[in-house]
Formats: structure tokens, sequence, C-alpha cells
């Protein structure tokens, strides 16, 4: 299914410090994953939730996630924060259509005290920013 290569194996950075190798992600697999995303959205939001082709995209879209947000994790190890970026987006596309389908699963209308987190969890942190508190 993945057409990632890895451009170079794992270089040493200072000390014992090992840095992973940067993983090249090709755009048909961008577009590909995007793709995903809008068509389970599209499904969902056409009232197709229960038919077995939204499931089937359903499960592709979870190890799609899953895969994205390790190539981003990947990428922030690496301090390769560019990079961090443009995976990440990708993984929030994911996500938000795996949210789309889990709230219209529920029959929920956008009640966030009982949504799944599909956000980034990358070493404990969030992809995004927490904004900070006010005193």
């Amino acid at each position: 299914m993945s057409a990632a290569t890895v451009v170079s194996g794992s270089v040493a950075g200072g000390g014992n410090r090992s840095i992973p190798a940067r993983v090249v992600v090709s755009e048909q697999e961008r577009h590909n994953a995007e793709d995903l995303a809008f068509d389970l959205r599209q499904m969902v939001r056409n009232g197709h939730i229960n038919e077995p082709q939204c499931k089937d995209l359903k499960e592709q879209c979870e190890l799609e996630f899953s895969r994205w947000e390790s190539l981003a994790q990947q990428a922030a190890n690496r301090e390769d924060f560019e990079e961090f970026e443009r995976l990440t987006e990708i993984a929030h596309k994911l996500g938000d259509a795996l949210r789309v389908y889990d709230d219209a699963s529920r029959g929920d209308a956008g009640d966030d005290s009982t949504r799944l987190d599909r956000g980034l969890s990358l070493g404990g942190q969030s992809a995004v920013a927490p904004l900070a508190a006010s005193p």
C-alpha cells in the first residue's frame, strides 16, 4: 500500500544520539490519503455510514492515520519541523474524517464530551501547541 522510501539510514548525531532516517512520502501518497479522508466524510455526510464500503473506508483511514502520525513523529524526532508540519497536515485531515464518522456513528451532532481523541499524540505532546494559560 505504501510507496514511501527511506532516503538514508540512521545518522549519528552529537555523541551517541542517533537521528532516524528520513522517509520520503510521494505526492501520490499524500493525494491518496487526502482522497481517503474526503471519501469517508462524503459517505458519512450522505447517510451511508452503515454501508460496508463506509466501514472499509473507516478502517483504511484509521490505518493511514496511524501511519502518518508515525511519520510525523519520526520527523519531530529528527527535528525536521517543515516535514513534521507537512505530515501532520495529512494526519489531521484523516483524524477529522474519523471524528466525522465517530460523531455520526453515535448520532452525535458535535458533543465534545463524548468525542474520541483523534488528535496526534506525539510523545505525549499534541501536534497543536497548547494555548498559554492566562493569569
